[in-house]
Order: structure tokens, then C-alpha cells, then sequence
């Protein structure tokens, strides 16, 4: 009979706690669970492999189990090999911890061969994954060196043979870069290149460099690499780098070009309005100026007709004051006006906040700049509520939009309303100049 059980957990990229104890049990001489216990923890297992806890997900995968540095507090994972390696509790089928603590398969296979050269999953795979190999003759270079673009990691793994999916994880741990020293110089070299500008005007860390060009770099350097740089013909290379250069700088132009006539019509816009203001203000001043010298007129009458009707004194001191109080608010109308004048002068500025939720604006409306703006605003000034920053994120996002939570469009939303204060330690903090 066929076990599917066992197909799918050799199909599951992730490996338990209980499976784990189990594979090293069969492949080694340690038979107690805290002599394993007692041998994860010296190798630092869950400092190379990060754990998670399958019986919790986010976003389509496990929880993390992080640990709390600021506190000296260790993750659950820890302290679940803690006490197996104390002896307290033992591997068993009713923890079920043993079952949702997991790890990366294939991270724990490597870091655990790496530290005790016992390798536990006995596949051609692995060969694969970890050592740039295959079986298969025909086939002699790994596929990524044919991209069209690559990181400064995959460039450095380029030169120094590593593979930069089983590295990616591990690449960045100082205890990884001393032991291998070498992949660190690499990266230091091609990224001082980047830096100068060789690949192109500098971006940020996470700038990819064009395949041409780098192998342009590397030719130019004498260091020649079987199946990416070695026996191409220089002057090919050179041409073809030429030509995207070219292709690059028309398109860059022609982009500058394009929004230069678009800030200009933009700017003959907002001149028309404000030019509109101005004489519509001045228009109003103006009716102003007549009506309040026709009250001056009115109360000189009223001055002259009390001085010749005493009998009519009273009354017509009443309309004396009635008068001037008017005089006074048409003045102080008028004295506002000409301030607000002064200040509607032409000016370049709108409001930015208008022009951005402008959607009639077709050439600039960008419908995530507004909606980050409105979510923002939502859980931060007009409904704070004491919870995740993800969390609240997520009810506005499924309430007001259309986006899937689990797509990027909604994990973008969430990432740019995000405190600095919340940012994971993973995201580049480098915000201002």
C-alpha cells in the first residue's frame, strides 16, 4: 500500500520538532531526546534556522516564533529544546508542539550537516539545492546564470560558486561570513562597483545590474566564469551593453520629457485660476469702496438733518449709530478682503493633498498613494484602536477595497503606513539622507 502520509510530508517544505528527534535518531548514534536536544542547541540551530508554529498562520504561512532580544527573552522554540535538553518532558504523540514547531526542511538539512557533516535527507535534490550540481550531465550550469538581471548577492555567488537560494537566509549572520570569508570579499567588491556607478546611476542596496554589463565587469577584470563569461566574445558584449545604455537613456529622456509638459500645463492651469481670483477680488473691493462711500454720504445726511430737527432727535440718533455700525462691519470687510488679496496673489502652490485625491487627474492620479493616505488617517487620527498595526490595516483594506490580503497590493498598503517605529529590523531603515 501507498503511504500518502508519507508523500506528503516528503512534499512539505517544513520539518517538525517530532520528525526531526526521529530522522536524527535513525541516522545517528544519539538514541535520548536530550542528547539531541543538548546537540541543536550547541550548534545554534535556531539562529541559522528561523521557527515557526504551523497552528498559527498570516498571510498564507506559519507564524514566526521571534525571540526578544531587549528582553533577554528567548521564542517558544527555544525554549521547547531547553527543556527536552534539561530532561523535564520527552518526545511524544500528545504535545503538540512537537508537531507545530517547524523549521525550514531544507535550512535545518544544510546548517545541520554544515556543523556535524551528517547528512539526513540522502537525495539527489539536496545536491541540487546546496551545491550547484545536478546529476544530469547535459545540464552543467545552474539556471540563474542565464538572467537577465541579478542582485549583488546572486553576483557574488556568482564569483565564489555558492548557491544564492540555500544562501539567501544565511548570507547576511556575521557567523556565517567568517566562516566563509570569501563570499563577503566578493560582495564588498562587486558593491564598491555599484556604488561608483558602473551599473548605472545609484539607487539604493537593492539595485540588480543588467547581465551584459555584468559580465563586462567581470571580463574587464580578468575573472572569467565557465558558463556566464567565459569564451564570449568581448566586443559582442560591449555592444550589446552600448545598446541597452542607449535604449535606457532614450527611454529615461523621453519619461523627463513627458513630465516636464506635464508640470507645465499644470503650471498655465494654476495661473489661469489664480488670475481669475485676483480679478473676481478686485472687482469686489471695488463694489465695496462704492457702497461704503455711499454710507459716508448717508451718515453726513443724518448729521445734517439732527442739527436741524431737534425734535426728531432720538430717532434719528438711532439711525446715526444703526449707520456706523454698518460703516464699521462694510470697513472691516473691506479691510479683510484686501488682506485676502494680499495673500491670493499669484501663486505657483495648490493644495497638495487636493491635486493628489484629484482622480479626474489621469495622468498623475495613483490610487495607492490614496488609498495609504486614507488608511492612514482612518486607524491612526479618526478610529486609533489599541491593536496591530497589520490588524487594523487589514479591516480597512477588506472593508474599503478590493484587494486580497495575501496579494502585494495589500501587503504594499500595509508596509507604507507603517510607524517607523513598528519597521522590522529586516527593512531598511536608511529613510533620510
Amino acid at each position: 500500500m501507498n503511504s500518502l502520509k508519507k508523500l506528503i510530508k516528503d512534499k512539505s517544505p517544513w520539518l517538525s520538532v517530532f520528525d526531526a528527534f526521529n530522522l536524527i535518531k535513525n541516522k545517528t548514534d544519539l538514541e535520548l531526546d536530550y542528547e539531541i536536544a543538548e546537540l541543536l542547541i550547541s550548534i545554534e540551530i535556531n539562529e541559522f534556522c528561523i521557527p515557526y508554529d504551523k497552528s498559527h498562520y498570516f498571510d498564507g504561512n506559519p507564524v514566526r516564533l521571534h525571540r526578544d532580544f531587549d528582553n533577554k527573552q528567548f521564542s517558544k522554540m527555544d525554549y521547547l529544546l531547553i527543556n527536552l535538553a534539561s530532561g523535564s518532558i520527552t518526545i511524544d504523540d500528545f504535545n503538540l508542539d512537537f508537531k507545530n514547531y517547524v523549521w525550514f526542511k531544507d535550512d535545518f538539512f544544510y546548517q545541520f550537516e554544515h556543523f556535524t557533516e551528517i547528512n539526513l535527507e540522502n537525495s539527489e535534490q539536496r545536491d541540487k539545492i546546496y551545491k550547484n550540481k545536478t546529476l544530469d550531465e547535459s545540464k552543467t550550469f545552474p539556471l540563474y546564470f542565464k538572467n537577465e538581471i541579478f542582485s549583488v548577492h546572486e553576483a557574488s555567488c556568482l564569483m565564489t560558486g555558492y548557491n544564492p537560494t540555500s544562501t539567501s537566509r544565511c548570507s547576511n549572520k556575521v557567523s556565517w561570513l567568517e566562516q566563509h570569508p570569501e563570499y563577503e570579499e566578493a560582495f564588498d567588491f562587486i558593491y564598491s562597483a555599484v556604488k561608483s556607478g558602473f551599473f548605472g546611476e545609484f539607487v539604493n542596496e537593492g539595485q540588480y545590474l543588467e547581465a551584459n554589463r555584468l559580465k563586462e565587469f567581470f571580463s574587464d577584470r580578468g575573472i572569467y566564469i565557465d558558463g556566464f563569461n567565459k569564451n564570449i566574445e568581448p566586443n559582442y558584449i560591449m555592444e550589446q551593453t552600448k545598446l541597452k545604455d542607449y535604449q535606457r537613456e532614450n527611454q529615461e529622456l523621453a519619461l523627463k520629457i513627458n513630465k516636464l509638459e506635464q508640470k507645465l500645463q499644470q503650471e498655465i492651469l494654476q495661473s489661469q485660476l489664480l488670475q481669475s481670483d485676483y480679478q473676481s477680488s478686485q472687482a469686489e473691493i471695488k463694489n465695496l469702496k462704492s457702497v461704503i462711500s455711499e454710507k459716508d454720504k448717508t451718515i453726513q445726511k443724518l448729521k445734517d438733518d439732527v442739527q436741524k430737527e431737534n425734535g426728531e432727535v432720538f430717532c434719528l440718533s438711532m439711525d446715526l449709530n444703526s449707520a456706523k455700525n454698518d460703516f464699521q462691519q462694510l470697513k472691516l470687510k473691506y479691510e479683510d478682503l484686501e488682506a485676502k488679496l494680499l495673500i491670493s496673489t499669484p501663486s505657483s502652490t495648490l493644495n497638495i493633498l487636493d491635486q493628489i485625491f484629484d482622480e479626474s487627474a489621469t495622468e498623475r492620479y495613483s490610487p495607492d498613494l490614496v488609498l495609504s493616505i486614507k488608511l492612514w488617517e482612518s486607524i491612526y487620527i479618526n478610529n486609533p484602536k489599541n491593536d496591530s498595526h497589520s490588524n487594523k490595516a487589514n479591516s480597512w483594506i477588506t472593508m474599503n477595497t478590493g484587494y486580497d490580503l495575501s496579494r502585494p497590493s495589500a501587503t504594499k498598503l500595509r508596509e507604507i503606513t507603517t510607524p517607523f517605529i513598528n519597521w522590522s529590523t529586516h527593512r531598511d531603515r536608511n529613510y533620510k539622507k
